[in-house]
């Protein structure tokens, strides 16, 4: 039996008794069922995260539904909240509406937490990057960036276990002790509980990766921070000193020649202009490699075009100028994201 309109709200994920991180999607697969039993029109509400290429299993789904001509509009509201009073919904929600006898552009809805309103007509893979950008602002920054010698910054971020240690290396470790024992110990930053802490080891521990950084500087990033909202403050980074490493709870930024490089590097990640195009990506907690792809490496030595001595809204101001934002764009990012300055 077909339908002319196909209209619901599917399941959201398996019931496999995980946490909703982990679940197993199922809307992908009602949206694929749905366009089978209809006619010509499916209009669906489910969670938005997959615009952005997160979800468990959702690769494929992302790109074939960026790549689909035939979704005529789609909204966004940014907090579930506003359509799920009892549910949070990290990425938010959307719903959409697929017509077989449409192809073009989509008719895009933003709806921010703050109730503000995006409009624009674009396709859902935007640019042709493999993502989909939610603000037209934002979209034309992303243009700016990207003609501009574009190389991205997820080229200095490490993969998960940067040092090969897992984020429970500390628990039942005989081989780790609370203090230095020897001036030459190997610091190891990581959670306990949720909270931040060291613990050191012998320098030939055998590190399975990584070794050639473990006498560098660099800068630690949490693989899981924030909420995912966009222009959301991002947590203190910590700056590893030559010595020092990590376990999996971080990824690994540089391997710099200097301390100035590393304390650069974290001024640059509490710009506003950072953060609005680590936004694109960066929908969940969730903060691996890939959420750095859209976002432009700086030289950060003194010898940089950009004076990293200089406070982070002076340097906002410099990159701003760098890539020849207008007004509005600028007014974008100011608006949007989240104050941290120093």
């Amino acid at each position: 039996m077909k339908f002319d309109v196909v209209i619901g709200n599917p399941p959201y994920q398996e019931n496999d008794k995980s946490a909703s991180a982990s679940a197993k999607p199922l809307y992908n697969k009602f949206f694929e069922l749905s366009k089978k039993m209809s006619n010509e029109t499916v209009s669906l509400i489910f969670p938005a995260r997959w615009l952005s290429g997160a979800g468990k299993g959702l690769q494929k789904f992302t790109e074939e539904m960026i790549n689909d001509k035939h979704i005529k509009s789609i909204t966004v509201y940014k907090n579930s909240r506003k359509v799920f009073p009892d549910n949070d919904i990290k990425g938010g929600v959307m719903y959409l509406t697929y017509n077989k006898y449409f192809e073009g552009k989509t008719n895009i809805t933003v709806v921010d937490k703050d109730n503000t309103i995006s409009d624009y007509k674009g396709y859902l893979n935007s640019e042709g990057c493999g993502m989909f950008i939610p603000y037209k602002e934002l979209l034309t920054i992303f243009r700016k960036v990207i003609k501009s010698s574009f190389i991205s910054m997820d080229s200095l971020a490490s993969s998960r276990k940067p040092y090969g240690l897992p984020t429970n290396f500390f628990t039942n470790n005989d081989e780790l002790s609370q203090q230095r024992e020897r001036n030459d110990d190997i610091e190891i930053i990581g959670l306990i509980k949720g909270k931040r802490v060291k613990r050191y080891i012998n320098k030939d521990f055998p590190f399975k990766s990584g070794k050639e950084s473990i006498f560098k500087w660099k800068v630690f990033s949490g693989k899981a921070m924030g909420s995912g909202e966009y222009g959301e403050k991002l947590p203190d980074l910590p700056i590893g000193a030559p010595g020092v490493v990590s376990t999996e709870t971080f990824i690994k930024i540089g391997d710099f020649g200097t301390e100035f490089e590393a304390a650069a590097v974290k001024k640059y990640f509490y710009t506003k202009f950072f953060r609005s195009l680590l936004g694109i990506i960066k929908t969940t907690q969730d903060a691996p490699s890939r959420v750095y792809k859209f976002i432009p490496i700086q030289d950060f030595t003194e010898k940089s075009d950009i004076n990293w001595k200089k406070s982070i809204n002076e340097i906002d101001e410099q990159l701003f100028k760098k890539y020849s934002l207008s007004t509005e764009e600028i007014n974008f990012i100011k608006n949007k994201v989240a104050d941290m300055s120093d």
